[in-house]
């Protein structure tokens, strides 16, 4: 199963690094849009979110929504093998870190209160159903995996949709995922 999630990691990446940056800029304003009709993430007062690398889905967008609507937001700080999410109030708080991608600064306020949040992962690939292919380090799903009540939202361009993805017993599913043209 390792080989073919490397295989399908690569396939997924390709897919996505395909797409034009205007199109992909495109695209997230509507992940946006779709985001705004999920009664769960509508609600919730905390926000987990990610900050994009490469050619992954636009997040400073949502980010910008949050602060607009009262919302909180924490982003990852990798510690060790570990995430932990640290509040942000601007996005210039963010700096390149772990394999270049964008981390809080400083570990300030850490985030303790997981009732009324929802996160938001990143990955390669996502099926319908919620499965997710991640980078293979395995961040999110020992986040979660100490975090299960909190509500899971995958983004990711419709290109990067799979009819299957290989799982084993510690894969986390998300309970929606959210394309430029569908909320699954």
């Amino acid at each position: 199963m390792i080989e073919e999630k490397k295989i399908l990691r690569r396939k997924l990446k390709e897919i996505r690094n395909s797409i034009p940056e205007e199109l992909r800029k495109d695209y997230s304003a509507k992940i946006l849009l779709n985001l705004d009709k999920i009664d769960e993430y509508k609600a919730a007062e905390y926000v987990l979110l990610f900050a994009n690398a490469g050619s992954e889905v636009y997040t400073d967008n949502i980010f910008l929504s949050c602060i607009q609507n009262g919302k909180s937001v924490y982003y990852p700080k990798v510690v060790g093998e570990d995430m932990v999410f640290v509040k942000l109030s601007d996005l210039d708080e963010l700096v390149p870190a772990y394999r270049g991608i964008r981390e809080p600064i400083a570990v300030l306020t850490e985030l303790d209160i997981l009732s009324d949040a929802v996160i938001i992962c990143p990955g390669l690939g996502f099926t319908k159903s919620g499965e997710r292919i991640g980078y293979g380090g395995g961040f999110y799903d020992r986040f979660i995996s100490k975090n299960p009540g909190l509500y899971r939202i995958g983004l990711c361009f419709e290109a990067q949709i799979c009819d299957h993805i290989p799982t084993v017993e510690n894969d986390f599913r998300m309970n929606t995922v959210v394309t430029e043209a569908n909320v699954y």
